[in-house]
């Protein structure tokens, strides 16, 4: 298990968000299957970042976004229909590249030394992983931390990755679902 580098995780909405933080670097790191509090689950075993996925994949696959041979299809938008969430998770030394909405907060920040937060907004809700931010919001860079990554922008056209790291459909991987929550 990854050390814990934020309170709670943040939510990407969908294949393009999983796109953008595949680009930067980040690694699919596990799975829960549960209920409620899934941005601080998976921040709780050193996620940064978590998907609603279906459970189990549709047979129709061609809107799920592939992560080496793992397809991962986005959940319904409504959280009722959430059961089961993939975690990623991405250096704080990468954060700076990633479009805004994709920045955790500074509230939420344990412990690293981020190259980029958001500032002037709320903490990360605990059960969604949606920010609001106050009027005056900002991000915060900090170019000393950050490593040598460009700011990633989404591609219209679809995935343009060199290779996902994490585990893969044909690869063990233990799921995170002993945790109880944080």
């Amino acid at each position: 298990m990854s050390p814990r580098v934020v309170a709670a995780a943040l939510l990407l909405k969908d294949a393009s968000d999983i796109d953008v933080i595949n680009r930067a670097g980040a690694t699919l790191i596990g799975w829960h299957d549960a209920r409620d509090s899934w941005a601080m689950r998976a921040a709780s075993t050193g996620g940064t970042h978590f998907a609603p996925i279906q459970n189990p994949l549709p047979a129709v696959r061609s809107g799920c976004y592939l992560w080496g041979d793992t397809p991962l299809c986005s959940a319904p938008k409504k959280a009722r229909y959430w059961s089961r969430i993939a975690v990623f998770r991405l250096a704080p030394d990468r954060w700076h590249a990633l479009p805004v909405h994709l920045i955790p907060t500074d509230g939420d920040v344990m412990g690293a030394f981020p190259s980029a937060v958001r500032a002037g907004c709320r903490n990360v809700h605990p059960h969604y992983g949606m920010v609001r931010c106050n009027p005056g919001w900002h991000v915060v860079t900090n170019p000393a931390v950050a490593a040598n990554v460009p700011p990633v922008v989404p591609n219209p056209d679809g995935p343009d990755v060199n290779g996902p790291r994490g585990p893969t459909a044909n690869q063990a991987d233990e799921p995170f679902d002993d945790v109880d929550g944080p």
